[in-house]
């Protein structure tokens, strides 16, 4: 359509901070199930001996304000872990500001967010903003072929595809330099001038 138009999302300017190379992997998403957190451990298990999880499931106002269903998550996703080099670290803590969220997701050496489809149609289903706060960052962003990122695909590959693996795409994306070019392309100013076009082109 003539009057469809794409624009980057701007995601938070931050100083950047060395990672803490211990093999940490990261996601703040609310607690549920289509969430896909105990897919993620199941995951990251099959093809490390050791990492640590961390998962941060802070309580949903109208869904789930005391975290009761994130701690039923919570225990499902120990229930699976049987290397005892998987450690799995739990917080339901609801930052005030994106700088906390992204000082938290500091701490993690790599992101990853595993979103059921569901039953909506993927012409019908939003984009997820979870893992913009994860880009301000610069580290490796994995993500599963949920149409929920599909800003992201143009950057990033599913994971679980076939012929992929969590190993595969941090090493391609390191390689690469993806972190710090959807760091650089997502910024205020691109996003400003991506806006300034749309409006050109509805007043003419």
């Amino acid at each position: 359509h003539e009057n469809l138009f794409n624009a980057t999302r701007p995601i938070l300017r931050s100083e950047y901070k060395s990672p803490p190379n211990q093999n940490i992997f990261g996601t703040s998403s609310f607690g549920f199930p289509n969430k896909g957190h105990v897919r993620t451990v199941l995951a990251i298990q099959n093809e490390f001996d050791e990492a640590v999880l961390r998962f941060n499931m802070p309580p949903s106002v109208f869904i789930d304000p005391h975290c009761q269903i994130a701690k039923k998550v919570a225990e499902a996703c120990r229930s699976v872990i049987y290397k005892p080099g998987i450690k799995l670290e739990v917080t339901h803590t609801m930052f005030e500001t994106e700088e906390e969220l992204v000082e938290w997701m500091y701490g993690n050496d790599y992101h990853i967010y595993d979103y059921d489809q569901g039953v909506v149609p993927s012409a019908q289903r939003g984009v997820s903003s979870s893992p913009d706060n994860a880009l301000s960052t610069r580290r490796p962003l994995l993500v599963t072929g949920s149409t929920m990122f599909k800003h992201l695909t143009p950057y990033l590959r599913n994971y679980a595809a076939p012929g992929n693996s969590i190993q595969k795409c941090i090493s391609d994306q390191l390689e690469y330099g993806i972190p710090d070019m959807i760091y650089n392309e997502w910024s205020p100013r691109r996003t400003a001038s991506d806006y300034a076009y749309m409006l050109r082109k509805l007043v003419k």
